[in-house]
């Protein structure tokens, strides 16, 4: 077993509060292994605890059951809705339909997985998510991570957005963005963008653009800083202009005096 203590800045100094933590640990574990009986509040939790249990189990693998859980969440395939058809790809949307619930905080909208194209489609939906891949998000308010997605008429703050493509009337605020595609009638404000020279097509307001790609029809205000790459201009090489090949012989019709070779041949009469 092993405890660990996150105290923040100057927990090195905090000596006196570590000893009482570890020792509140010690205390409560000790209590823990020894007591024979439970409390009747203890009680209480741990049926409150198991009823929720039970019911997310047969949730997990009857979708009717599921419904009764979480009736606010309308779930289709291929926009279908009957029984039948849910219970045939049940098996394939549960594990995605679950951790939408439970990491990214779904409780109303509609989830949709259309079989055509593979993909899963959450509209109309609050998401407060560790991280959601893969969707298209369509009219929801999105707070966290997406990775990979499509945003159509969204309102985004306090998100990271990466590899995704935000297509219509979406308003990202308060945000850090990397590898993203924004096209026309969208919106950033008081974003970080950092995109790899991927196309921003958008209204940009009051934001710091990294190595992006600019469209068309974006529009940076005054309170906006754009951030390119420093490149170093590539001077023309000058080279040697040759008209003609130039041989020993076209140099020596040019001599006036007779040719006496390199006169490197030593002669004796000729140095004394």
């Amino acid at each position: 077993m092993e405890f660990n203590y996150i105290g923040g800045i100057d927990y090195a100094d905090k000596q006196k509060e570590i000893l009482e933590l570890l020792e509140y640990y010690v205390i409560k574990t000790y209590q823990s292994l020894n007591e024979n009986e439970y409390t009747k509040s203890e009680l209480s939790e741990l049926k409150f605890m198991t009823n929720q249990f039970y019911k997310v189990h047969e949730a997990y693998y009857e979708p009717e059951k599921f419904k009764e859980l979480f009736p606010e969440i309308d779930v289709a395939v291929n926009m279908r809705r009957d029984s039948q058809m849910l219970k045939s790809y049940w098996p394939k949307i549960r594990n995605t339909l679950f951790e939408t619930v439970i990491n990214n905080n779904l409780r109303e909208g509609q989830f949709n997985y259309d079989s055509d194209i593979a993909i899963y489609q959450l509209r109309g939906a609050d998401i407060n998510c560790t991280s959601i891949k893969g969707f298209d998000l369509v009219k929801c308010n999105i707070t966290g991570i997406v990775n990979e997605c499509n945003l159509i008429v969204c309102e985004v703050d306090k998100a990271r957005i990466i590899n995704s493509k935000i297509v219509k009337g979406v308003d990202i605020k308060d945000s850090y963005l990397q590898g993203v595609t924004i096209e026309e009638g969208n919106t950033i404000e008081n974003c970080f963008v950092e995109n790899n020279y991927e196309v921003l097509n958008c209204a940009i307001k009051n934001s710091i653009v990294k190595f992006a790609g600019l469209g068309k029809f974006a529009r940076l205000d005054e309170g906006t800083v754009f951030i390119d790459r420093e490149e170093k201009l590539q001077q023309p090489s000058i080279g040697v202009e040759v008209e003609e090949i130039r041989d020993y012989h076209f140099i020596k019709s040019m001599k006036q005096t007779p040719d006496l070779g390199f006169q490197n041949q030593y002669i004796k009469k000729t140095y004394i």
